[in-house]
């Protein structure tokens, strides 16, 4: 009950459960995670993991009711989600995926 907000913490709640399923599919693929497949907006390589990271995190995003509207790094327009929702987001799914072939911790 640190966080008053009720709303708010079911974002933060909506997040750490992405973090979790994030943690467990990065874990699972082991075949083509590294693997190059569209360049973003910003000039970077998107990696397979780094999409299904990104689908992840909107999926549980629109499940919380908290949240009108997300943006990425992969997907940097704004994706309007609940029109109640309270709070927009915006976050990098996987941070430093690019050394993922090289079997660095992300």
């Amino acid at each position: 009950q640190r966080v008053p907000d009720a709303a708010l913490r079911d974002v933060f709640l909506a997040l750490a459960q992405s973090c979790r399923d994030i943690s467990t599919a990065v874990g699972n693929v082991v075949d083509g995670a590294a693997q190059h497949t569209t360049t973003n907006t910003f000039g970077d390589e998107q990696l397979k993991v780094d999409l299904l990271s990104d689908r992840m995190i909107f999926d549980r995003l629109k499940a919380c009711s908290a949240v009108a509207a997300a943006a990425s790094e992969e997907t940097p327009e704004l994706q309007h989600l609940c029109p109640d929702g309270k709070f927009t987001v915006t976050f990098d799914p996987l941070d430093g995926s690019s050394i993922i072939g090289t079997n660095f911790t992300v």
